[in-house]
């Protein structure tokens, strides 16, 4: 199974096996929340593999190129779960 290593600014270095989606990781985590009421979308920037399921799920929240890039208020807080599980990396995650 091919691992896949990338060097992200700042020195930071992971790997992950491209079927299993297994992680190793090296250096700071990155975590931000983006808010739709007491509900928060969690996302967890070295965990991301950029499969852009999320993108494609609901391109009204998720927008790669905006800032913020996850708009948690363009839809409603149950579509967000669905697509939130969803996501082939666990990334995204949600709390309330």
């Amino acid at each position: 199974m091919p691992i896949t290593y990338k060097k992200k600014e700042g020195g930071f270095i992971f790997a992950y096996f491209r079927q299993t989606i297994n992680f190793i990781h090296y250096g700071k985590e990155s975590i931000k929340e983006y808010k739709n009421g007491d509900f928060a979308v969690i996302w967890k920037q070295n965990l991301c593999i950029h499969a852009a399921e999320c993108v494609k799920a609901l391109p009204a929240v998720y927008n790669p190129k905006a800032k913020p890039w996850i708009v948690a208020e363009n839809t409603s807080i149950e579509e967000l779960k669905a697509q939130i599980n969803k996501c082939p990396s666990g990334a995204l995650s949600y709390k309330k």
